[in-house]
């Protein structure tokens, strides 16, 4: 069993044409609502995830600030 995401839409069509052959057979599986619900958080995400080295410079600037204020 193979899981395939579209990423294009005209993709369908193809898939669909396969199908019409009989090359293939489509069984959509209904999705759970925790996978529906974090599936729109993703969509809606308006910044990009922050790549390791964004995450490290955050993580060392807070460090160097609670630093800061320990040693004062």
């Amino acid at each position: 069993m193979l899981t395939i995401e579209l990423i294009d839409p005209r993709a369908r069509s193809l898939l669909d044409e396969l199908v019409k052959l009989n090359l293939i057979r489509i069984q959509e599986t209904p999705s759970s609502d925790f996978q529906d619900v974090l599936q729109r958080i993703r969509e809606r995400a308006a910044a990009p995830p922050l790549s390791d080295d964004e995450i490290r410079a955050e993580v060392e600037a807070i460090r160097a600030k609670q630093h800061g204020k320990s040693s004062s």
